[in-house]
């Protein structure tokens, strides 16, 4: 079982998007996936309450049931384990960093956003974990002189603090908001929607940072 940890120490990062969108690509992959909802808004759960499908499976938990909860979701033969965390600074987020295989940290390129990378940082390298993060720049302005300018702060924002940065990157997408409204991933509603493609090439980079967690289970 692979398990990804979706990190980062402020809210409105895109931590639950992206792990409800990863988790239903993963599931049309022919994984089973399945996320743990730690954080306490609930958002990858609320989203769940609307899918009119099974898959993927959501659990709630409580923080100090995570080892637990891990254990018995793999016993279920799920394949790929997502954790959503709460953005905040306390023992269960030092715990899901050390239970992962890959630690994926989205960030807006903002201000506000890349000023708090300090405080995720922090935590990663209190976990002694920064050879298994992976960072994602998230919610990309679409225009092309914006985004080029979004994307160069937020590389030399990551680059400051050595964090290794996915080739792919999520872009603003209207489209993806009415997808989760819907209880569905975009990949499903639009598949051939530019912001299907981004979600498609950041599994794929998972995938190969990941390989042999999935087998190593089976």
């Amino acid at each position: 079982m692979r398990t990804i940890t979706m990190l980062a120490q402020k809210g409105g990062c895109g931590r639950s998007t992206l792990a409800t969108q990863l988790s239903v690509w993963a599931t049309q992959q022919d994984e089973l996936a399945c996320i743990i909802d730690l954080d306490p808004q609930a958002s990858a759960a609320l989203w769940k309450s609307h899918r009119k499908v099974k898959l993927p499976l959501v659990l709630r938990a409580l923080p100090e049931r995570l080892s637990q909860v891990a254990k018995e979701a793999e016993a279920l033969g799920v394949t790929t384990l997502l954790v959503d965390t709460a953005p905040h600074l306390d023992k269960t987020a030092l715990d899901t960093i050390r239970i992962a295989d890959l630690v994926l940290c989205p960030t807006k390129p903002d201000l506000l956003t890349l000023g708090a990378l300090a405080d995720t940082v922090a935590l990663i390298e209190a976990a002694s974990a920064k050879q298994k993060v992976l960072a994602v720049i998230n919610d990309l302005p679409t225009a092309e002189k914006a985004r080029a300018t979004a994307m160069g702060t937020a590389t030399a924002a990551l680059k400051k603090f050595g964090l290794s940065i996915a080739e792919a990157t999520i872009s603003h997408s209207p489209a993806m908001v009415t997808a989760i409204s819907l209880g569905l991933g975009i990949t499903e509603k639009s598949p051939k929607n530019s912001a299907s493609k981004e979600v498609a090439a950041l599994w794929a980079e998972i995938v190969t940072r990941t390989v042999g967690h999935k087998e190593a289970a089976q």
